[in-house]
């Protein structure tokens, strides 16, 4: 009986620290107080549907290859265990209640060449994989790559000089097609202006978040990427237009509050691992 009393309470403490877990560290991105932008701005930014529904931004880095945050093409499963089971499997369970698995390429379609959200111009997934190092509790390495069925002829996105650092006080400009401020997500595309910060200001910001070298901050004024928008492209600014793709929104504060704004965190694309693995 005190085996069993013991197993249930570890289980159940189990499951709030993974409930916990999972409601801060995957916050789907989504652009509040945004502006809209035309597709010639950003002509590599996609939009990625499992089945028919919308779960994240993409970008088209290559004729047949497109990029997202890896955490946009996994889901978590919590496995159920018979309770008449003997108390000590239970324990044991406890170690493997739940696991992510990698949604299935076939479930996957990239739409591209639009504003919209729901663009005529689709084309199939048949390949995705994760950067082997990322993690879906801290979010590090946050990149997944996405091999296409047929050949996609848009400009793809130019990437960054390879380990030209990100400097803190530089405008960037984040897009998506995420949750706005009214709630629900944008038919159009948007685009938000955010400024990098320090990792110092990040952490300080942020103090639960463990925050690596393969990432970096941005934050905006009164205006903010959140829930929604994961995946899609930061730029830089050139001329007051996106330029170079440095980045992937990959986590942020889970209010998406603006007033004040809290800054977000994202994929660093100048990072010699991701970009070595990327080729």
């Amino acid at each position: 009986l005190l085996c069993e009393n013991i197993s249930r309470m570890f289980k159940n403490l189990f499951i709030i620290l993974l409930f916990s877990i999972l409601q801060n560290s995957h916050q789907f991105e989504r652009i509040i107080n945004g502006i809209p932008v035309a597709i010639d701005d950003v002509p590599a930014q996609a939009s990625l549907y499992r089945r028919s529904s919308f779960i994240c931004g993409a970008v088209l880095i290559g004729r047949r290859t497109a990029i997202t945050a890896a955490h946009c093409v996994v889901e978590w499963v919590i496995y159920l265990l018979n309770p008449q089971a003997p108390p000590l499997l239970r324990i044991i369970f406890l170690f493997h209640i739940s696991s992510s698995v990698q949604y299935s390429p076939s479930e996957l379609t990239i739409h591209y060449n639009s504003s919209d959200i729901e663009s005529l111009s689709r084309v199939s997934v048949i390949r995705v994989e994760i950067f082997p190092a990322y993690s879906e509790v801290t979010l590090n390495f946050d990149l997944a790559i996405m091999t296409l069925e047929s050949s996609v002829y848009v400009p793809y996105a130019e990437l960054p000089e390879l380990d030209k650092q990100i400097l803190p006080g530089k405008p960037v400009a984040a897009v998506g097609w995420g949750i706005t401020e009214l709630g629900g997500t944008s038919p159009k595309l948007l685009m938000t202006s955010l400024v990098t910060i320090t990792f110092d200001d990040c952490k300080q910001s942020n103090p639960n978040w463990v925050i690596t070298e393969n990432m970096f901050c941005a934050i905006g004024t009164e205006s903010t990427t959140c829930r929604g928008d994961s995946g899609s492209g930061i730029y830089s600014v050139d001329g007051g237009k996106p330029d170079k793709l440095i980045g992937l929104v990959s986590w942020g504060d889970k209010s998406c509050q603006t007033s004040p704004t809290k800054p977000g965190g994202f994929v660093d694309l100048t990072n010699t691992h991701l970009r070595r693995w990327m080729s």
